[in-house]
């Protein structure tokens, strides 16, 4: 059986082409907002911190949000032919200024919070290295973790952000029917 070559954009109808935006759009919602449910979340500040970042020169700009997202914090693509035809759209990363310590990629500084987290803790008790998550619950420590330690990577790799990503691409479908 031959495999079928790319598809031919430029022949797709407009609506077919909306749909095809909707479908990115909403699977970065759906991604966005998984990552928010995984991940740390002690005043909020990092969970709202998520954003979409268009890739090519006549996307609309980042649109803000919070969690959890909508289709209207992700930027929109204009229905051109080149537009649609780009394989990569969107870029999810967070933009809060310690988003590389709360997604455990480096090690920090923790210092305790007089406020009570907005997501249930995890874990407690000694922080054994400066990873956010390394929280050892058999020690007598203070530290205390609302998401445990690799979430990030766990999400990426575990299947979790494959399966918004289907996600998203099935309301899509729906809405567009």
């Amino acid at each position: 059986m031959a495999v079928p070559s790319r598809i031919d954009v430029s022949k797709m109808p407009a609506d077919l082409r909306k749909l095809v935006n909707d479908m990115a759009r909403l699977a970065a919602v759906e991604i966005m907002n998984g990552l928010g449910d995984a991940g740390p979340a002690w005043s909020g500040e990092f969970r709202d911190s998520w954003v979409a970042v268009p890739f090519g020169p006549t996307a609309s700009s980042i649109s803000g949000g919070s969690y959890p997202y909508r289709i209207s914090d992700i930027p929109e693509y204009p229905l051109t032919v080149k537009e649609v035809a780009r394989v990569k759209k969107y870029e999810i990363t967070n933009t809060a200024p310690y988003a590389v310590y709360a997604l455990d990629l480096e090690e920090g500084k923790f210092i305790g919070q007089d406020s009570s987290p907005v997501k249930s803790i995890v874990a407690s008790g000694t922080r054994s290295s400066g990873l956010r998550g390394d929280v050892d619950s058999g020690g007598s420590g203070n530290a205390n973790s609302t998401a445990p330690l690799d979430w990030y990577m766990t999400y990426i790799r575990g299947g979790a952000m494959q399966n918004a990503l289907q996600e998203g691409v099935q309301l899509a479908i729906k809405r567009g029917l």
